[in-house]
């Protein structure tokens, strides 16, 4: 799992982030702070199974990152109960849970 790594972009590049989720649990993997953030776009979020044969044995959310504008961000993720609470993750980025993954991002020009 990764957990505070610092990326330096440049305009127009990606770059991935790789978190262990399980959604069978009732929890999904949610971006808290996806509204807030400026330099940056989720242009892919997937999911991979560690054993495609397993139920219920979780897996790897990868999301895919790039850069849109020169600037310093951060970016916050949870697991979030929205299965549980049948909420969607929008509605935990009130800060009603705790960022349990930070990444710090600086786009240059």
């Amino acid at each position: 799992m990764e957990n505070k790594k610092k990326y330096s972009i440049n305009v127009g590049e990606t770059f991935q982030i790789n978190l262990d989720t399980n959604p069978s649990t009732g929890c999904n993997v949610c971006w808290l702070n996806e509204s807030t953030v400026k330099s940056i776009e989720l242009i892919e979020d997937r999911y991979i199974p560690q054993d495609s044969k397993a139920i219920g044995g979780g897996g790897i959310e990868t999301l895919t990152f790039k850069g849109t504008k020169a600037g310093t961000d951060s970016i916050l993720y949870a697991n979030c109960p929205t299965g549980i609470r049948g909420r969607s993750c929008e509605s935990f980025s009130d800060g009603s849970v705790k960022p349990q993954y930070v990444f710090f991002v600086v786009v240059k020009n």
